[in-house]
């Protein structure tokens, strides 16, 4: 992964970065290597475990929706939550897009992708139209909300 870091160019910058090479070079091996298993932590192992996290919260409903499209009822189960789901999804998306985390962009994508699935399985076994209208109502508005941002 890319690091990022502001450079600034011009006498006192070059100035600088030569003292902070030499300090590099004295530095004992032992150290280098520290610092560099603890960026490798930082910037790939947390993020992967967060985003493996995260699908398996996302992926956390899709039992007990199948069994709902087995049995083709939605039994006890409340529509309600998943155009919300979808909702809260397509916000960090868009977050994840505009900050450019490929780890939060990944695992919310999958997310987002099964939160639609939750939706169109609750769409498709409501049992009312009253209950239809209420999902579709839920989504015209959140693909609203988030149209506006």
């Amino acid at each position: 992964l890319p690091q990022f870091s502001p450079v600034h160019w011009g006498p006192s910058s070059l100035a600088s970065e030569g003292a902070h090479t030499q300090q590099r070079n004295c530095m004992s091996l032992d150290s280098v290597d520290m610092e560099d298993g603890v960026d490798q932590l930082l910037r790939i192992w947390v993020p992967g475990l967060g985003a493996i996290l995260s699908i398996v919260l996302g992926l956390a409903p899709m039992g007990a929706v199948l069994q709902c499209r087995k049995n083709k009822s939605l039994g006890e189960m409340n529509p309600d939550v998943f155009p919300l789901l979808f909702g809260n999804s397509v916000g960090w998306l868009v977050y994840a897009i505009c900050t450019r985390d490929v780890f939060l962009f990944a695992s919310i994508f999958v997310n987002d992708m099964a939160a639609m699935f939750y939706v169109l399985t609750a769409y498709m076994l409501a049992e009312s139209d009253t209950a239809r209208r209420k999902i579709e109502a839920m989504m015209l508005t959140l693909l609203g909300l988030w149209s506006a941002v």
